[in-house]
């Protein structure tokens, strides 16, 4: 802090010529506010927040957005919004970009996207990098505007090119899953490890995403929990779900579900729902070590699902129809099935199939029973592709299809023993379990009927690899038991 001192002596009011503020600071005032933002930086907000309110008073436009900032945070001072909000208005009225980056922020956390969007757009025509990813990033959301990944990238790229370490980690989003931009992984993996190296501590863990799912890169295990672990260590979340799942499936490390658990616990308590929907997984399958308690299942699982987590719903939903950890209840397993499927939950969509075709909570209909089994089948689950293949075969709420039929009996014992078995979790979860024997199906078949069914089953299987290029990796460490 001396050192800065002299150096602003030595230096004279004309070194502080450039600072954003708009009103007049002798240079004294500069040299206190250069001090109050470097000990607000280093959080040492006591000392900051004097000299912040001394010049806010005054009408200087940084010093009203920073104690802006300070009083929305509640850091140094009793949270205040409405002082917090008056602040920033004061800020942002005399065109400073920082004032009005941070008032559109306030706007789009109460979701007043217009007024969002007014002021985001402001300060990043200013060239504000924070504000031209943030402003981007409604494009992407679609939050009072049409979602535009054209859009989005062009304002990432602006951002970015300033060294923004938010616009580094949206642009490589948007050239990891080909968003407004061509899919590039190479190009993706070169700006998260700029942001990365910035601090940002999603981008590492992105950075481990990329090498587990071998995203333009070796799959490598073990540099992915290097990078999960880095990302942990600075108190990212994404982290510890990240290395929580390898050590539950024992990719690159031995299986250790305790390891999983402690992982895991730490963003459950943050309300990860991810977390909280595994640790009750977890409980359900009492494995290595950790004792079965279906009571301690049904309670992270109902905290995930307050959240509306689709995978925690399903998990709940067979909880009910058990009466395991929770009363036995068909009626809440269906209601808790058709919420999770809503969200394309395949284990939903298989648990309305059953509850359909064997009329438990709701009538049967086997019409229905076909319609979710058959979207399943395609989210790539082997017992619902067995089922549908059942009801083809016997006409069951579909036309009769022999034909339709066998092709999907193919697939449901291929994908038990196929390579997207082993790559995604949605299918490996179910690879051990029988599928019904309906080989009984080859014997009535003419020859041209067998060949188009091996045909149709090779089509699809050829068109569901383990992950969908372009798309965010399914493996999202969502357990479902």
């Amino acid at each position: 802090m001396k050192t800065l001192l002299v150096a602003l002596f030595a230096l004279g009011g004309a070194a502080w010529g450039a600072t954003p503020s708009l009103t007049p600071l002798s240079p004294e005032q500069q040299i206190e506010q250069a001090l109050a933002v470097q000990e607000f930086d280093q959080q040492d907000f006591s000392d900051a927040l004097p000299i912040f309110a001394a010049l806010a008073a005054i009408g200087d436009a940084r010093s009203e957005a920073d104690l802006g900032q300070m009083y929305y945070c509640g850091c140094g001072v009793r949270q205040d919004l409405k002082r917090a909000l008056r602040l920033q208005k004061l800020s942002a009225a005399q065109g400073y970009s920082k004032g009005e980056n941070r008032l559109g922020d306030m706007y789009r956390d109460v979701k007043d996207y217009p007024d969002a969007l007014h002021w985001l757009k402001l300060a990043a025509e200013q060239g504000d990098a924070d504000a031209e990813a943030d402003f981007g990033w409604m494009f992407v959301a679609g939050d009072g505007v049409k979602r535009d990944y054209a859009q989005s990238s062009r304002w990432f790229k602006l951002s970015a090119a300033q060294g923004n370490e938010s616009g580094e980690y949206d642009l490589g989003n948007a050239y990891q899953y080909g968003r407004g931009v061509k899919q590039d992984f190479a190009q993706a993996m070169r700006l998260h490890l700029l942001a990365a190296t910035q601090g940002e501590t999603t981008s590492m863990c992105v950075i481990g995403q990329m090498y587990e799912d071998g995203q333009g890169v070796a799959r490598d295990y073990g540099v992915a929990m290097q990078w999960f672990q880095r990302s942990a260590d600075d108190g990212d979340d994404c982290g510890y779900d990240s290395a929580g799942f390898l050590y539950d499936q024992g990719l690159g490390v031995r299986v250790d579900y305790v390891r999983a658990l402690e992982y895991w616990i730490v963003p459950a308590r943050h309300g990860d729902d991810t977390a909280e929907n595994n640790i009750g997984a977890l409980y359900h399958r009492g494995v290595g070590g950790l004792p079965l308690d279906y009571s301690k299942a049904a309670y992270w699982f109902q905290l995930a699902v307050a959240k509306g987590n689709a995978t925690a719903e399903a998990n709940l939903a067979v909880l009910a129809t058990d009466g395991l950890g929770v009363r036995q209840s068909y009626a809440r397993a269906f209601k808790l099935a058709q919420l999770a499927a809503l969200e394309d939950e395949p284990h939903a969509e298989e648990q309305l199939g059953n509850i359909y075709r064997f009329g438990r909570a709701a009538p049967l209909n086997y019409t229905l029973s076909a319609k979710y089994y058959a979207e399943a089948a395609e989210h790539g689950l082997p017992q619902s592709q067995a089922a549908l293949s059942y009801l083809l075969e016997n006409g069951l709420g579909v036309k009769r299809d022999e034909v339709a039929a066998y092709k999907w009996y193919l697939i449901s014992v291929v994908v038990k023993q196929h390579p997207i078995t082993v790559d995604d979790v949605r299918c490996r979860v179910y690879s051990q379990l029988p599928v019904s024997d309906l080989a009984s199906i080859f014997d009535y078949l003419t020859p041209a009927q067998k060949a188009a069914a091996q045909t149709q089953a090779n089509g699809w299987l050829a068109a569901h690899p383990a992950s969908g290029a372009g798309e965010p990796p399914t493996r999202s460490q969502q357990q479902f038991f």
